[in-house]
């Protein structure tokens, strides 16, 4: 954090003279200048976060030609926008990537294209609304295991994606079932779509009985759109309820066409909640429209 650095460096040392100075007496009466540095320099380490998010949010790294090379060939959503949405959609993802921690389990290296894959998966979700600082301010980490996993919280089952209910601070995620996801939507669930969109229906206190179909209804056409067996969604996640948010959001996002034809309702609901059109192609953000989430929302349980 070379931005930090220049502040606490500079106010450490300018510190240090006014330190000396004042022990030689050669400052009498304005030994107080030493607040200065102390507090610049006090503030820049206990905001260091905040500051760094800050300033790779106005100066991001920006992604390479081979990264994005990468978006034009595997990722369909970065495929079908225009060329300025191109642009600002690759200037989130650099950003969100930065702010972001990622680990991997059960290998050395951090595969960095799934990392981009992973970003660009966050930023889809994000498109619809201004430009951040920050986008999902509280996921700290998203740690990837190269298969199906199991952890202590859901040990009985492997699973694809999973979430840290307590902090919801980390998104874990196996990767062969995320490219499968991402490379054929048609057989394969969009397992990082899921957990994002867990995220935001976390961090926006939305809960599933918003959604304007009935429940139960709304459960059989979702697994009538896919084709899938009934339980397809527990072998994914190993928990034993439907999330319905959750379900909605990956299909709005992989399937729209398939849910704008038959649940007009519903596709409606998700281009307000996520404030952006994916048939759109050119331009599926509809930033020009305010949304207001309900704040009488709770999370679910």
């Amino acid at each position: 954090m070379f931005i930090v650095a220049l502040l606490v460096i500079p106010s450490a040392i300018a510190l240090i003279i006014l330190g000396l100075l004042s022990f030689n007496n050669s400052i009498p009466g304005y030994e107080w200048l030493m607040c200065i540095p102390l507090v610049i320099g006090t503030g820049a380490f206990l905001l260091r976060r905040a500051i760094y998010e800050w300033w790779i949010s106005r100066h991001p790294a920006g992604l390479s030609a081979k990264e994005i090379d990468i978006l034009a060939k595997h990722f369909p959503y970065y495929q079908r926008l225009g060329a300025e949405h191109k642009l600002e959609f690759e200037r989130r993802v650099s950003v969100f990537r930065d702010q972001k921690k990622f680990q991997m389990r059960g290998a050395e290296k951090v595969p960095g294209d799934i990392q981009l894959l992973l970003s660009a998966s966050a930023i889809q979700l994000t498109m619809g609304f201004p430009y951040r600082k920050e986008f999902f301010q509280k996921l700290g980490a998203v740690v990837m295991f190269p298969r199906t996993f199991i952890t202590p919280e859901i040990s009985r089952h492997l699973h694809t994606i999973e979430i840290n209910r307590e902090h919801y601070d980390c998104m874990l995620i196996a990767v062969n079932m995320f490219v499968k996801g991402l490379q054929n939507p048609s057989n394969y669930y969009d397992s990082a779509l899921y957990g994002y969109a867990k995220l935001f229906k976390l961090e926006n206190n939305l809960n599933d009985d918003a959604i304007p179909y009935d429940k139960e209804k709304l459960i059989y056409e979702l697994h009538l759109n896919r084709r899938f067996q009934a339980d397809y969604i527990f072998k994914y996640t190993a928990i034993p309820n439907y999330e319905l948010f959750e379900m909605c959001s990956e299909q709005f996002f992989a399937l729209p066409h398939i849910m704008r034809e038959k649940m007009p309702a519903v596709y409606e609901y998700f281009v307000e909640i996520y404030q952006q059109d994916p048939l759109n192609y050119t331009s599926p953000s509809i930033q020009g429209t305010e949304i207001q989430i309900s704040e009488n929302s709770s999370e679910e349980n």
